[in-house]
């Protein structure tokens, strides 16, 4: 498995104003966070745990064929991920050598069980969450995913479940935020394999 790899970062300015986010920095956060789709809600703390040597630990444990996510810093830097509705995180199969998004709902696209449904994009305020290294973000994916689906007269989604081999996480993080302006914000990506030993895996996002 490898390790992280270089922080990307699509800061325009020193401090980027909320209202003033540069195009590139708009596209990372709506790509990265939430335009296909990849949100998921922290989990909830009466769920089974997974022993793990990970900081904030136990974690919940996942699925079998999932992953518990736990997003760290290493010390107390005023970090912040991205949320909208729920944390958002985007997930990609390597599995040709390129990265391919894996969709994990169908926001803003229309599934194949449901024919006759009008693809919808939902809206959500960016609130960015708070982490510290007192308190990790522990996220839940259950390694259920979507996979379009083209006909002659459509494109789709159809459900489907990851199975072993390489993948990438990525997700967009801040250095600082106030009610005026978003300072710092980056791209944090970590490729790993599927299944992962434990269960459990750290992502640093510093």
């Amino acid at each position: 498995m490898r390790g992280p790899v270089a922080l990307r970062s699509c800061r325009a300015h020193p401090v980027i104003v909320l209202h003033r986010l540069s195009l590139s920095c708009v596209l990372c956060v709506l790509c990265v966070a939430g335009c296909f789709g990849t949100h998921a809600r922290s989990s909830d703390p009466a769920d089974s745990e997974a022993a793990s040597t990970i900081p904030g630990g136990p974690h919940p444990a996942p699925p079998a064929g999932g992953v518990t996510f736990v997003f760290t810093v290493p010390e107390t830097t005023g970090v912040h991920l991205s949320q909208g509705c729920d944390i958002g995180y985007s997930l990609y199969s390597l599995a040709t050598g390129e990265p391919e998004v894996l969709p994990l709902d169908t926001n803003c696209a229309v599934p194949c069980s449901e024919p006759d449904r009008a693809a919808f994009c939902g809206a959500c305020l960016l609130d960015p969450l708070p982490i510290d290294s007192d308190s990790p973000v522990a996220v839940v994916w259950d390694g259920a995913h979507y996979v379009e689906t083209r006909t002659p007269e459509r494109t789709c989604l159809t459900a489907a479940t990851a199975g072993p081999g390489p993948y990438r996480i990525a997700i967009v993080t801040y250095d600082t935020v106030t009610p005026e302006a978003i300072d710092g914000l980056q791209v944090v990506e970590l490729d790993f394999e599927l299944p992962v030993e434990g269960g459990v895996l750290e992502v640093p996002v510093r």
